[in-house]
């Protein structure tokens, strides 16, 4: 169940990830285990059970990096002006951004960037059951070109952020009240700036 004011609709795995801890613990138990081996000390006659609760949790694992795709999608993809374009995927694994399901669960975001010239616009979106973050970086070869924050956008010299504007909702997107209208006028405004960046 999603926000009435959602443009995505989260799955009840995901909502349930999200809001249930026991649910959390679970599918991150099952999930630290590579696929191609059974957890140590499992017995032939739990398989019954130890299948389908590991296909739910690989379910849970795929179905968040789709809710992530969206999310980013909604935030940045569908706003970003056209004359930005992305590289093939091949290329963004390259540059370590984040857009595999493996890279998305471990880090629980979506990161991309779009090119514009010799100009690059990074952006991400993350949640996890306690925040959202949205972040933006306009960057040539060398540096970022904005460090002026804007709205709720925080610039971050250093830890996880470093080089990114982020913009925090300390609420989780499967509450009905999350502030989606939020989220998209700060990541327009973001937007705004990035254009304001190139002469007309």
């Amino acid at each position: 169940m999603s926000p009435d004011n959602s443009p995505i609709d989260l799955t009840p795995s995901i909502v349930a990830y999200l809001t249930d801890r026991a649910i959390r613990t679970a599918v991150d138990s099952l999930l630290q285990f590579k696929i191609s081996n059974m957890p140590p000390g499992l017995a032939v006659h739990e398989l019954g059970e130890y299948l389908p609760a590991r296909a739910a949790a690989e379910l849970t694992r795929y179905e968040y990096a789709q809710a992530l795709h969206r999310a980013w999608w909604e935030v940045w993809g569908s706003k970003v002006d056209s004359l930005w374009v992305s590289p093939d995927l091949d290329a963004l694994q390259s540059a370590e951004q984040v857009v595999t399901v493996e890279g998305v669960w471990k880090d629980k975001w979506f990161s991309l960037y779009q090119e514009r010239g010799s100009t690059f616009l990074y952006t991400f979106v993350e949640f996890n059951p306690e925040a959202v973050s949205i972040g933006y970086s306009l960057e040539d070869d060398v540096a970022p070109l904005l460090k002026e924050a804007i709205g709720p956008f925080v610039w971050h010299e250093d830890g996880n952020y470093e080089g990114w504007f982020v913009a925090t909702w300390p609420m989780s997107i499967a509450r009905p009240d999350f502030d989606w209208v939020g989220v998209q006028a700060a990541a327009s405004a973001a937007l705004m700036q990035v254009e304001a960046y190139f002469p007309r």
